[in-house]
C-alpha cells in the first residue's frame, strides 16, 4: 500500500506531472479538468489513492460552481476514505484542504487544528512539498485574521521550501500570495517587486495562466503606483495572451485601464479606441453583472478626455445599478466623481448632495472597520487559544513567544480602532446631518470598547497564569508594586519595547515610561542595572 508520495521515481513523476495538470486545468478550462479528473481515476482503477485525489480535484471544481457544501461532503470524504486506507498522503491533504475551507468560513480555530495537523503530518512523511502547501495555507489564513507577521512568516517559509525542491510552479503561487498581502497593506513597492518574481518562475515553467494572471496583475500593480508607462506595457503584454486564458470581463477591464492610462499620457486617439472597448464590455456584460471597477475606470477615462456628459451619465446609471453590500469602493469613487463634476460646472447643490453620500458612506466603511478590527481581536484570540494548547506540550520559552504574540496582537487592534477614532474626532466638526450622527454614534461605541477592556483582561488572566511565578518573586521582592506596575513588569520581561506595551494597554507612552521610573524607584535598582535584563533574569532564573 502506498503512503508516499515523493516523487524521484518514474511512477511518482508521471503522477505529480498529472497532477499539476489536472490543477492548471481546473482554473482555466474546467471542462477539460473534469475530462482528465475522471480518466484518471479510470486509468487507477479502485486504487484509494487515486480515489482520494479525485475527490478533493472534484471539491476544487466546486469551489468554481461556488458549491460549499458538496465541497465540504468531497473533502471529508477524501479524509474518511484515506484513514480507513492509511493513507498518509491523501490524510494530510485533505486535512489542509479543511482548514482552507474554515478560513474561508472565519472559524479561525477549527482551521489552525486542521492546518497544524496537515503540517505535523506532513513532516512526518517528509514530505517537503506537502509542507510547503501547509504553510501557504496558513499564511492566507493568518492574513484573513490581520495577524501580518504570522502570515508573511508562512508565505515565506513556504517560498523557501518550494525553491529548495526546485517546485518553481509552487515558487510562483507564494510569490503571487506574498504580492497581494503587500498590496492590501497599502506596500505596492513590494507587491510590484513578489509579482515580478511569480511571473519570472510562472514563464519558466511555461505555464501559460499563470503568465497570464501575474502579467495582468502587474498592470493593475503598476497603475496604482500611478507608473504610467509600465502599466500600459504590462496591460499591452495582459492583451497579447493567449485567448484562452483571458476572460471576457479582464480583457475589458484592461482596455478600460489602458484608456485611462493613455488618457494620462495625452495619447487620445488611442484612448479612445480602447475606451470604446472598455464600453462595449460593460454593455455586452448587462446590468445584471453589477457595477465593478471597469466602470471607474471607463468614467475616470471620459472625465480625462473631457467627455463629462457621457462621464455624469455613466457615473449616474453606475450608482443606479449598483448592489447594494457589493464593491463599496466602486460606489464611493462614483459619488466622488460626480461631486468633483458637479462642483466645476457651478452646480453647487448637486456636489453637495454626493459629498454628503460619499461621507455617509465612509462613515459606514469606517463602522465596518472598527467591527472587523473587534472580530479579528476575537479570531485572534481563537487561534491563540489553540496554539497556547500546543505550546503547553513545550517549553516555558515556547510559551512566552506566544505570550509576545498575543500582547503585539492585541496591541496592533488596539493601534487600527485608536487611529479610525482620531479621525472620526477629527473629521465630526465638518460632518452634517446624518453623517455626523452615525460619526458620533461610531466614536460612543469606540470610547465604550476601549473603557470595557475586556481583550485586556483576557491577557491579563494569561499573563499571570503563565508567569504566577515571575509574579511571585516580584512581589516578595516589592509589595508596593501597583497590578498595573506588576502587568508591565510583565510585558516587559517578555522584552517587548514601551510602544508596544502602551499600545497593547491603550496607554500613552509617557505613562509607560512613568511606570517603568516607579518600578526602578520601588525595586531600589542602582543607576546602572537595566530594568528590562533584570526583570528578565528574574523570570528566567531557576527558583
Amino acid at each position: 500500500m502506498r503512503t508516499s508520495n515523493a516523487v524521484n521515481s518514474s511512477a511518482d513523476a508521471r503522477e505529480h506531472s498529472q497532477n499539476n495538470q489536472i490543477r492548471k486545468e481546473i482554473f482555466r478550462d474546467p471542462d477539460l479538468a473534469e475530462t482528465l479528473i475522471q480518466k484518471m481515476l479510470d486509468e487507477y482503477g479502485d486504487d484509494p489513492a487515486a480515489l482520494v485525489r479525485g475527490l478533493l480535484f472534484k471539491s476544487m471544481l466546486e469551489v468554481l460552481a461556488q458549491n460549499w457544501n458538496a465541497r465540504l461532503r468531497l473533502v471529508e470524504e477524501a479524509l474518511e476514505l484515506s484513514r480507513k486506507h492509511d493513507l498518509r498522503i491523501g490524510e494530510a491533504d485533505a486535512l489542509r484542504v479543511l482548514g482552507a475551507i474554515h478560513a474561508d468560513n472565519h472559524n479561525s480555530k477549527q482551521a489552525l487544528e486542521y492546518l497544524n495537523a496537515s503540517l505535523k503530518l506532513a513532516r512526518e512523511n517528509d514530505h517537503q512539498i506537502q509542507v510547503a502547501q501547509a504553510h501557504n495555507s496558513l499564511g492566507i489564513m493568518y492574513s484573513v485574521i490581520m495577524d501580518i507577521e504570522q502570515s508573511v512568516k508562512h508565505f515565506r517559509l513556504a517560498l523557501k521550501i518550494y525553491e529548495a525542491e526546485g517546485e518553481r510552479a509552487g515558487a510562483s503561487r507564494s510569490h503571487a500570495n506574498l504580492s497581494r498581502h503587500y498590496l492590501n497593506v497599502g506596500q505596492i513597492d513590494n507587491a510590484i517587486k513578489h509579482q515580478h518574481e511569480s511571473l519570472r518562475y510562472a514563464e519558466e515553467t511555461s505555464d501559460s495562466f499563470a503568465t497570464a494572471i501575474a502579467i495582468s496583475a502587474l498592470g493593475e500593480l503598476y497603475m496604482k503606483q500611478g507608473d504610467l508607462d509600465s502599466a500600459v506595457e504590462y496591460s499591452e503584454r495582459s492583451l497579447r495572451q493567449d485567448g484562452k486564458f483571458q476572460d471576457a470581463f479582464y480583457v475589458g477591464m484592461t482596455h478600460a485601464r489602458l484608456a485611462l492610462a493613455y488618457a494620462r499620457l495625452n495619447k487620445r486617439r488611442i484612448a479612445e479606441e480602447h475606451l470604446e472597448l472598455g464600453l462595449k464590455s460593460i454593455e455586452k456584460g448587462g446590468e445584471d453583472r453589477g457595477v465593478d471597477e471597469l466602470w471607474t475606470y471607463c468614467a475616470a477615462a471620459l472625465v480625462q478626455l473631457e467627455r463629462r456628459h457621457e462621464a455624469r451619465d455613466m457615473y449616474l446609471r453606475g450608482i443606479r445599478l449598483h448592489k447594494a453590500g457589493t464593491n463599496q469602493g466602486v460606489l464611493e469613487e462614483m459619488h466622488e466623481g460626480l461631486s468633483r463634476l458637479y462642483a466645476e460646472e457651478g452646480e453647487i447643490e448637486c456636489a453637495f448632495h454626493h459629498q454628503q453620500q460619499l461621507s455617509e458612506l465612509r462613515e459606514e466603511h469606517r463602522n465596518r472597520l472598527v467591527q472587523q478590527a473587534m472580530n479579528n481581536a476575537e479570531s485572534r484570540r481563537d487561534v491563540l487559544d489553540s496554539e497556547r494548547e500546543i505550546s503547553a506540550k513545550g517549553d516555558v520559552k515556547q510559551k512566552d513567544h506566544l505570550l509576545e504574540r498575543l500582547v503585539l496582537s492585541q496591541a496592533r487592534s488596539n493601534k487600527m480602532i485608536q487611529s479610525i477614532h482620531a479621525e472620526l474626532e477629527k473629521e465630526l466638526p465638518q460632518t452634517r446631518g446624518q453623517a455626523r450622527r452615525i460619526a458620533k454614534d461610531t466614536i460612543g461605541l469606540i470610547q465604550r470598547v476601549m473603557s470595557e477592556n475586556q481583550d485586556l483582561a483576557q491577557i491579563d488572566n494569561f499573563l499571570a497564569e503563565e508567569h504566577d511565578e515571575f509574579v511571585s518573586r516580584l512581589s516578595k521582592r516589592c509589595p508596593a508594586l501597583t497590578p498595573t506596575e506588576i502587568r508591565v513588569c510583565i510585558l516587559i520581561s517578555l522584552n517587548l519595547r514601551s510602544k508596544e506595551i502602551a499600545e497593547s494597554m491603550y496607554l500613552s507612552l509617557e505613562t509607560i515610561k512613568s511606570h517603568r521610573k516607579s518600578v526602578r524607584s520601588k525595586l531600589r535598582l542602582p543607576s546602572g542595572t537595566n530594568l528590562t535584563t533584570f526583570l528578565i533574569n528574574l523570570a528566567t532564573t531557576p527558583s
